[in-house]
C-alpha cells in the first residue's frame, strides 16, 4: 500500500512539473494569441508604447518588465521608461539613483514609494539604471491632484510659476463628457 501511494504521489508531482504554468497569454490588435518576442518586434516599430495595468497585480509589472527587455532587444538606447509610481518632484531622486549616487537605502528614505515598489517598480527601474536608460516620474504630484479633486483643474491656474513646473502645461483642457469618464470617476471612489 505504502508504494502505491508513493507512485501516486511521485506521479502527480510530475504531472504538475510537466504542465506549462503560463502566467499569461499575450494577444495581438487582431485578437490572435502571441508571443512576448513576437509583440516586442511589433512594439519596436512605435515611437512610444504605453502599459497599462492593475497598480497591485506584480504579474502585470513582471510581464511589463518581460516586454521592456525584449523591446530593449531592438531598440537599445532609443528605449526612455517611465511611470507613474513616481511623482514628477521626485525626478531628482530617479535621476540620482540611476546614476548611483543614491544607494537604494537613501533612494528609499527621499522619494514617495507605494508599497510594492520593491517587487513591481523597482526591477524596471534597475533594468534603467544597469542600461543607462532615462526614466522620467511621470505622474502629478499627489497634493495636485488632490487638489483638482477637491476643486476643479482650473485651481492649478493660481499656482505659483515654482509649483506648475511639476504639472503640464496650463491651461490642461479635459473634456469630462467622454464615455468612460463617469465610469472611471465611479471606480476612483469619486
Amino acid at each position: 500500500m505504502k508504494k502505491l501511494l508513493l507512485l501516486l504521489l511521485l506521479s502527480l508531482v510530475c504531472t504538475v512539473q510537466a504542465q506549462d504554468l503560463a502566467a499569461y497569454q499575450l494577444y495581438n490588435k487582431k485578437g490572435r494569441a502571441t508571443t512576448v518576442a513576437k509583440a516586442a518586434q511589433d512594439l519596436a516599430g512605435y515611437d512610444v508604447v504605453l502599459f497599462g495595468e492593475m497598480h497591485n497585480n506584480s504579474i502585470n509589472h513582471w510581464l511589463q518588465l518581460k516586454l521592456t527587455e525584449a523591446i530593449y532587444q531592438h531598440k537599445k538606447q532609443k528605449v526612455i521608461l517611465g511611470a507613474e509610481m513616481f511623482e514628477r518632484d521626485n525626478q531628482k531622486g530617479v535621476d540620482q539613483y540611476l546614476a548611483g549616487t543614491l544607494t537604494a537605502k537613501q533612494f528609499k528614505d527621499s522619494v514617495r514609494l507605494w508599497n510594492n515598489f520593491g517587487t513591481d517598480y523597482k526591477p524596471l527601474l534597475d533594468f534603467a539604471r544597469d542600461h543607462q536608460l532615462p526614466f522620467v516620474a511621470t505622474n502629478i504630484p499627489r497634493r495636485y491632484a488632490t487638489q483638482v479633486a477637491k476643486e476643479t483643474i482650473s485651481s492649478l491656474d493660481k499656482l505659483p510659476a515654482a509649483d506648475r513646473q511639476w504639472i503640464a502645461r496650463l491651461p490642461i483642457i479635459v473634456s469630462l463628457e467622454t464615455p468612460g469618464y463617469p465610469e472611471m470617476k465611479t471606480l476612483m471612489g469619486n
